[in-house]
């Protein structure tokens, strides 16, 4: 008995520590193979960085990815104005792909982001389509820039007494 591409016992069993294919095994006695309708690669859509979480890349792809599959910190590489940070962590949740970032992106800060196919745990949907490398893609960053202050400070400066005598006091006030 094989399993046909749209069985309800696709990935509804417990691993027990032999091969499978998808998010877990199948129920039977054969794993569904992938064939080339379900193994559909995703395909790189956009990047950005949020004015809410700067030391966060999101990268998009056009369908789910496989959150149990996470590259290695080293298929990534992220140049800020044309110099190398360093990726802390990859996180992967439907269509995104989380990049944390040793540091922070600022308000003008030109991001690009390449993606270099690992040979181990690459970029893939449940299904096991797997991404393509990515290089140099320009990344959206919605950084505001630093408001400037309300108010200029103001100085103060009363002579006395007046007119002049023998002594002067001055008083300096900053506001």
């Amino acid at each position: 008995l094989h399993l046909v591409a749209v069985s309800d016992l696709i990935d509804k069993g417990v691993e027990a520590g032999l091969p499978f294919n998808g998010m877990a095994p199948d129920l039977g006695g054969f794993e569904q193979q992938a064939s080339a309708t379900t193994s559909t690669p995703p395909v790189y859509k956009s990047g950005v960085v949020e004015n809410e979480t700067p030391s966060l890349l999101a990268l998009t792809y056009d369908i789910n990815l496989n959150s149990l599959v996470i590259p290695a910190t080293t298929a990534f590489s992220v140049s800020v104005n044309s110099a190398v940070i360093k990726v802390n962590s990859v996180v992967i949740s439907g269509t995104k792909v989380q990049l944390n970032l040793a540091s922070a992106i600022k308000s003008g800060d030109i991001i690009a982001v390449s993606y270099t196919k690992p040979a181990s745990n690459p970029l893939q949907t449940t299904t096991g389509g797997l991404a393509a490398s990515i290089s140099s893609q320009t990344i959206i960053n919605h950084i505001s820039a630093p408001t400037a202050a309300a108010a200029a400070p103001a100085i103060t400066m009363t002579i006395s007494p007046n007119p002049v005598r023998r002594y002067l006091n001055i008083i300096f006030a900053y506001t």
